[in-house]
């Protein structure tokens, strides 16, 4: 079977997951990525070599499918998206940015697994994707179980919390007129709300209504950006920001604490965060920088460098493509 391979400075991705990395893995990273591909560690987390795909037991992945916010097109700076992996390889999905379920797809995330898609707001570096997430979605279904009779034949749902419905529907209903059959497929809506929205054997979500959209309200009258915590049943925690005014719209999180905190820099200095938490929020373990900003696409060593002196420890900021993992 021949594959093709995703080559961005971050070594080459198989197509079909769960197929060994090519030779081009072990190449030198590509100068256009914002970090150059070059591997991150913080106080208890670490970047895998690109690539690779292997995390002791134990860990906890996420992959970061696209680090830029809606700021000028830069390459290999698509917009948000990661995916947190439970330990079975059952891939949690936040945001959606262009292209994001492509670059999954090739960096080997199980489609057959995926059942929930998270969405902090609407606003399109958030949402662009999902159109082709559905169709990326289907066919990798389909692919991975080299296109049975069963598996076409199969109802196939996909659960998708979102404070705005109504981009959801949009973006499924473009992707029913592109592919003109939706191969048994459906998407199903989930509400958001401050609190725990879902939970499975190894992990639960939860949602906090945050300020980043303060004027707008969605159909029902209700808040239509959120922020979201994963908690897994180990005791790990994880923050991911969304898109927010302050830190002190996770107060509540922040002030109890977390293993990981995923924080945009979109609306931030990455510095002025650094030093808020380290005031205000002592209990917040490592920090991941991601949708950048302008001041990060323009300067990303220095801003990198300004962070880390006001957190006195190393910091990652994401580059599209990057697997992040911890214990």
């Amino acid at each position: 079977m021949k594959r093709r391979n995703f080559i961005a400075g971050l070594g080459a991705f198989p197509l079909f997951a769960g197929a060994a990395p090519s030779e081009a893995a072990g190449k030198p990273p590509c100068g256009d990525l914002l970090f150059k591909g070059a591997a991150q560690e913080g106080t208890a987390i670490k970047t895998l070599p690109r690539g690779g795909s292997a995390a002791a037991p134990g860990e906890i992945k996420i992959h970061i499918l696209g680090a830029c916010s809606g700021t000028a097109p830069k390459p290999n700076a698509k917009h948000t998206a990661l995916v947190v992996q439970e330990s079975d390889g059952t891939p949690l999905w936040f945001d959606a940015g262009e292209f994001s379920s492509w670059t999954a797809y090739l960096m080997g995330v199980d489609f057959r697994k995926l059942k929930n898609v998270f969405i902090s707001h609407p606003h399109l570096d958030h949402t662009a994707g999902l159109p082709g997430l559905f169709d990326v979605y289907i066919h990798g279904y389909h692919k991975q179980n080299i296109w049975s009779k069963k598996a076409r034949e199969e109802p196939i749902s996909l659960d998708v919390y979102a404070p705005e419905q109504g981009i959801v529907d949009a973006a499924f209903r473009l992707y029913s007129l592109s592919s003109r059959g939706c191969h048994n497929f459906a998407v199903r809506r989930k509400k958001v709300f401050d609190g725990k929205i879902f939970g499975d054997a190894e992990a639960c979500v939860e949602a906090l209504q945050n300020r980043h959209m303060w004027r707008f309200k969605n159909e029902d009258g209700e808040p239509v950006s959120y922020s979201y915590r994963i908690k897994f049943k180990g005791g790990k925690t994880v923050v991911f920001s969304g898109d927010v005014k302050s830190l002190d719209d996770m107060k509540p999180w922040l002030t109890e604490g977390c293993d990981l905190l995923m924080m945009e820099t979109g609306h931030h200095r990455a510095a002025a965060v650094c030093k808020a938490l380290k005031k205000e929020y002592p209990k917040v373990g490592d920090v991941l920088f991601l949708h950048h900003g302008t001041q990060i696409l323009r300067n990303p060593e220095a801003e990198k460098a300004a962070a880390e002196k006001a957190w006195g420890a190393p910091l990652v900021f994401a580059d599209d493509g990057m697997t992040v993992c911890f214990k």
